[in-house]
């Protein structure tokens, strides 16, 4: 149900994190709107910078909610098992940062997103990324 819930915000323009964010609205609390809000700003690698990837910083997002880290002594955990979400991620997909993973494609930084065409979705790997985010996450909210 959320990978699907996922597709369609990427479909409808919205950022990698704030497709895997909003996905997940529901099961963490927030409504679609905060969903959305508090993820505006990490699309494209934060910002649209290609730092680190969307998609991940959403996984990473959700977890927190998820595990309901929310005490400075549940800092080390955190990590911990935030650590292990990056290292699976690196496994799949080698980097965690857009401007690698979207090299091939030729994507470069613009303060203003690229029209969402059928060539742009066919060219990105986004999607893909997400899907796997939304796998790791629906795994972990079984597992809790």
């Amino acid at each position: 149900m959320s990978v699907k819930k996922a597709e369609e915000l990427f479909y409808k323009g919205y950022s990698c994190a704030q497709s895997v964010v909003g996905a997940f609205a529901s099961e963490v609390g927030l409504t679609e709107e905060e969903a959305l809000a508090v993820s505006a700003c990490f699309g494209a690698g934060i910002c649209a910078t290609r730092g680190i990837c969307g998609a991940l910083s959403g996984t990473l997002m959700i977890t927190g909610l998820i595990e309901k880290w929310t005490t400075p002594e549940q800092k080390p955990v955190a990590y911990e098992k935030g650590k292990e979400i990056m290292d699976e991620f690196v496994k799949e997909f080698a980097h965690i940062n857009c401007a690698e993973l979207l090299e091939e494609c030729g994507a470069t930084y613009s303060a203003v997103p690229s029209e969402r065409t059928e060539e742009y979705y066919a060219s990105r790997p986004c999607l893909g990324i997400i899907k796997f985010c939304v796998a790791l996450l629906e795994n972990r909210l079984k597992n809790n």
